[in-house]
């Protein structure tokens, strides 16, 4: 990347992303967090954490794609699977 397309990146503090998706930053953390989730990854600058807008004008527009509530449900159903069984055992 030349330096003129550096300078021309736009950059949003965690203030301005917060906004953005009406989100506290601990909901920020935990997204980022969750590699299924896909959310960009911020840059640190002298310490503090700036996102870069193209990559999360993407993310909306894969997300806008996507059906959070079913892939959600089927993780939910794998963990409870996971954690209790088949459900199942036992019945007649």
């Amino acid at each position: 990347m030349t330096t003129a397309a550096a300078a021309r990146k736009r950059y949003a503090p965690s203030s301005r992303v917060m906004d953005r998706y009406d989100r506290h930053r601990t909901t920020l953390n935990r997204w980022l967090k969750d590699p299924a989730l896909g959310f960009p990854k911020p840059t640190r600058i002298r310490g503090r954490l700036y996102w870069d807008e193209a990559a999360l004008d993407a993310w909306d527009r894969e997300m806008a794609g996507r059906d959070l509530g079913a892939e959600l449900a089927a993780e939910h159903e794998k963990l409870r699977k996971a954690r209790w069984g088949s459900g199942d055992a036992g019945t007649t």
